[in-house]
């Protein structure tokens, strides 16, 4: 069988906004919202992009974020994953969707589909898993990728894409002047190997009441033991309702472009860049450093598999796994 050929891909809108995406893990390569500044962090060749323990702008799965102890039990059966964070499995393990050649199935102008088989056994998973990551401009200053998967066998299932945003341009430095907002009322506490600990808290009278506007940088200056944990936001944020609706808002210190993040997700991870460093590889040969850029990344809330009072991220025969995530941008 012919092997697929790496290859970036330009897709763009009337109004002006650009993406580019790599069909090697789906990378998120350049965003420019208005056709010039772009706002996302980015190796500099597909080349650096192998065994990328950063993520920079991937597909995410075939789970995202972390299984506790790369186990779990599904239907009476035990299936062991490979851990390749400390004793948890993250983002799907080493050969996650991220280090797979996508194959590009539709391509236009204003949209991309990208397309991926993943077999049964890969990393650990049970069931062969089809999916197709469609990438499109819904409006004019919209970005949207729409996950549809299905399996022949039960399977835990939750993909996400991994951007690094900073929406005053990828070189600009800190991203901690930036005002955050999650629609979430609860947040997933997590233990010393940064797994939830199970408990679904309250986000009130703590740093993770971002319900109204915050700077970043004022909120990571409070002292809290998850915080200090994390030596900063690394955390899932339950999200208010269902369906497709706003889960966070972005806005630069000046006011002047502004990122609503959209999904279906139950999830949404919100990671200040804690273990950022990239001093050399980056594209235009910036150094990415801690808070470069931060990442907001709906997904099914982590460990899932483990926490049976969580929403299931199984996906059976018969069902068709869809979900949505969209960035809306204002200038």
């Amino acid at each position: 069988m012919q092997r697929n050929s790496i290859e970036q891909i330009r897709i763009g809108s009337t109004a002006g906004l650009t993406a580019t995406i790599s069909n090697w893990g789906g990378y998120l390569i350049e965003l420019c919202p208005d056709g010039k500044r772009d706002v996302v962090l980015a190796h500099a060749e597909d080349g650096a992009r192998r065994g990328d323990g950063l993520h920079l702008g991937c597909i995410i799965g075939r789970h995202a974020n972390r299984i506790r102890d790369g186990s779990f039990e599904l239907d009476g059966w035990q299936h062991q994953l490979p851990c390749n964070a400390g004793n948890n499995h993250l983002h799907g393990g080493h050969a996650g969707f991220h280090q797979q050649i996508w194959r590009v199935t539709e391509r236009e102008s204003d949209r991309i589909q990208l397309t991926l088989r993943s077999p049964t056994g890969q990393e650990g998973y049970p069931g062969t898993l089809d999916v197709d990551a469609r990438i499109t401009l819904p409006a004019p200053h919209h970005l949207r990728l729409e996950f549809l998967a299905v399996t022949d066998a039960p399977t835990p299932v939750s993909l996400t894409w991994h951007p690094y945003f900073n929406l005053l341009g990828h070189a600009a430095g800190s991203a901690g002047g930036h005002r955050i907002q999650i629609d979430a009322d609860h947040y997933l506490p997590m233990t010393r190997e940064f797994c939830p600990s199970g408990e679904i808290a309250p986000v009130d009278g703590t740093p993770f009441d971002l319900r109204e506007p915050v700077v970043i940088d004022r909120a990571l200056a409070l002292r809290h033991p998850q915080l200090i944990l994390g030596e900063g936001f690394d955390h899932c944020f339950v999200l208010r309702g269902e369906g497709l609706r706003r889960g966070a808002r972005l806005e630069t210190p000046t006011g002047d472009l502004a990122m609503e993040v959209w999904t279906t997700q139950p999830g949404l991870q919100f990671y200040t860049g804690n273990t950022l460093m990239l001093p050399r590889g980056a594209k235009g040969g910036t150094r990415y450093r801690r808070l470069s850029g931060v990442c907001l990344e709906p997904q099914g809330l982590p460990d899932a598999p483990n926490q049976p009072h969580f929403p299931s991220t199984t996906l059976r025969p018969g069902e068709r796994y869809h979900q949505i995530i969209e960035y809306r941008f204002e200038l």
